[in-house]
């Protein structure tokens, strides 16, 4: 009964009135929501053509709390159907909550060969939080026990749309010691202004259409100020209109069918929900949490009015599961995007290979010397790669293949977390010669 509630109350919100402003509204959304967490993990774990993996749980739960953090990863390794990978997990209570975090960064890289992991908001800091949750934590491996906006899992499960670095020569990943991760990739721009964000709170509470409306009519009016107006030319192709509200939803439309790219036809529920009619009168009727629009069942299908509601809230939330906790920002050669809340101005916007979107990173001035340490290679070159047969003969082969490393590291970068940037997603722009690939230190 509790699941069914919870579904009719999400499969509700595209035909009902965004606008109504009552106050269990956010009770309804954080129910549902915690509800849906648990429902889609268990009919995936009982679906045998589905196998539950360590990354997609941690991502679910994050949001809940743990008496001890290290069980927001040792509560859920029961649950664990597909490791990816011979690398495993076991619960190890002897280990402080740094290096178990730090395990699991690890484990996840090598098992799924990506660095999917470091996608979402790695720490309070890339929060714009001042808090240190775990001091001494390397800014690449994620705090599991800090809670990001409730929306984040849902935007997190639509990367596979994407595909930046699909132009990117396979590159590889080292850990140097403990401390410092080396990826490859390029620099895409740098950024230079930064908007405020829309503020979600973990109950749902996130001030409504209308608070949406207004923060998204500011950013507008500073992109008109800045590129110029709808129709001028757009850094990443297009237009800079058609850039821009691609962007506030990350290019994603929601539907009853599911989730997809969005059309070109979006731009037309953008308009409506940019400019709906706040002092319009109606009869209305209390259906879910929102106040129902008129419904005229029309013989043959809805009418033109339910589906201009339908179309307008669909954007609103593509545009508040893309946007919640976000800051929007524009680059110096004027590309438009999405960030964490911790984005400043002049950090970079970086395509990392082994990453389906764009990571943003900060330069540390910090230096770090290797002074013999051990090189693990997490992620190798498909032209490295040598395939070994199961068993310990394999792994020692595997330890063999290590390097040591004597440099003094310096042009060290902080992860912030991961970006949408309109023109980016899909590789188009980034040259198509290899040679430009370069090492890039996170700490």
């Amino acid at each position: 009964m509790i699941t069914k509630a919870a579904a009719s109350y999400m499969n509700g919100q595209l035909s009902t009135n965004i606008d109504s402003a009552y106050g269990y509204v956010s009770f309804l959304a954080q129910f549902a929501r915690q509800v849906r967490d648990i429902e889609i993990i268990r009919q995936d774990w009982r679906n045998p053509s589905k196998l539950v993996s360590l990354l997609p749980l941690l991502r679910q739960f994050r949001i809940r709390n743990a008496t001890d953090p290290r069980d927001k990863v040792y509560a859920l390794i029961g649950m664990v159907q597909y490791w990816g990978g011979q690398h495993k997990i076991a619960p190890d209570y002897n280990l402080d909550v740094t290096n178990v975090y730090w395990q699991v960064s690890i484990t996840v890289i090598k098992n799924m060969q990506s660095l999917e992991v470091l996608c979402g908001t790695p720490n309070a800091t890339s929060d714009g939080d001042p808090r240190l949750t775990h001091p001494g934590h390397p800014s690449w491996v994620i705090d599991w026990s800090y809670r990001p906006s409730a929306t984040e899992n849902i935007r997190l499960e639509t990367q596979g749309f994407y595909d930046a670095s699909s132009r990117l020569p396979p590159g590889q990943v080292r850990l140097h010691g403990r401390l410092l991760l080396e990826v490859e990739g390029v620099e895409l721009d740098r950024i230079h202004w930064v908007c405020d964000e829309v503020v979600n709170s973990h109950h749902g509470r996130d001030g409504g259409a209308r608070r949406w409306r207004e923060v998204v009519k500011s950013w507008e009016e500073l992109v008109a100020e800045l590129l110029g107006d709808d129709n001028r030319p757009y850094a990443g192709g297009g237009t800079v209109g058609n850039a821009f509200w691609r962007t506030i939803c990350g290019n994603i439309e929601y539907t009853h069918a599911g989730i997809s790219l969005a059309g070109d036809d979006v731009s037309s529920a953008y308009a409506k929900w940019r400019s709906v009619d706040f002092h319009h009168r109606r009869t209305t009727s209390i259906v879910g949490d929102h106040l129902q629009e008129p419904v005229f069942n029309a013989k043959y299908g809805m009418t033109e009015k339910e589906l201009e509601s339908e179309k307008r809230n669909a954007f609103h939330y593509a545009v508040r599961f893309a946007c919640s906790d976000r800051k929007f920002f524009i680059t110096d050669k004027g590309y438009i995007g999405t960030g964490p809340r911790g984005v400043s101005s002049g950090d970079r916007v970086s395509v990392v290979s082994g990453s389906r979107v764009p990571l943003i990173l900060r330069p540390s001035t910090q230096e770090v010397g290797c002074n013999h340490r051990v090189v693990e290679t997490l992620i190798k070159r498909p032209e490295d790669r040598v395939f070994y047969q199961a068993g310990e003969e394999a792994k020692q082969m595997m330890r063999q293949g290590d390097s040591v490393c004597n440099e003094l590291h310096r042009g060290l970068y902080n992860l912030i977390g991961d970006a949408y940037v309109h023109g980016a997603m899909d590789g188009v722009g980034l040259p198509a010669d290899g040679s430009f690939l370069a090492p890039v230190f996170l700490r």
